[in-house]
């Protein structure tokens, strides 16, 4: 279920997916980080995935280079 609002009105949608939704700079309002927000940052740990880690949900035929239904060839002009 989605709000839209307008100057006018308020609606609410609904959707079966897939669906696309866009919003506008107003959706959000940036907050700056405190000092000791930005110091746990700078020391926790980004953990990494690959595919490899999504084996059991995913087919690792479809995913990267060999699982790309396209395909770039070097530009002749190059």
């Amino acid at each position: 279920m989605v709000v839209s609002e307008t100057e006018e009105a308020s609606y609410i949608m609904e959707s079966n997916f897939p669906v696309l939704v866009s919003v506008t700079k107003d959706v959000n309002k940036p907050r700056l980080p405190t000092l000791k927000e930005k110091l746990k940052a700078m020391k926790s740990e980004v953990k990494i995935w690959h595919a490899e880690n999504l084996a059991d949900i995913i087919d690792l035929n479809k995913v990267g280079y060999n699982g790309s239904p396209t395909n770039v060839k070097k530009d002749r002009y190059t």
